[in-house]
């Protein structure tokens, strides 16, 4: 369920830019798609993905997912700990 939504384009659909000024989030949906292997370091603006937000089963935006900030590379220790998370996430299926 969308709780807040940031965008500077709502598109050209009506009905989308009414839920959307509103603040009528009941009807849409978003769906995110998230490049496989992404690595940091990564910079802002890079794309990550896709974003779709859907309204009556129609996709009303499609968007690139852009990072906003700089991520850096993590150290030795780092990356085995962001393992270890992701190890656990995937075990009990955190993202259900």
């Amino acid at each position: 369920q969308v709780k807040k939504m940031i965008s500077s384009y709502v598109g050209e659909n009506a009905e989308f830019m009414r839920q959307y000024l509103s603040g009528d989030f009941r009807n849409l949906t978003i769906n995110y798609t998230i490049q496989n292997n992404i690595q940091a370091p990564i910079k802002a603006g890079d794309e990550l993905g896709l974003v779709e937000v859907i309204s009556n089963n129609n996709i009303v935006v499609s968007e690139s997912l852009i990072a906003l900030e700089d991520i850096d590379e993590k150290g030795f220790f780092g990356r085995m700990i962001a393992k270890i998370i992701l190890w656990f996430i995937g075990l009990f299926n955190f993202n259900e």
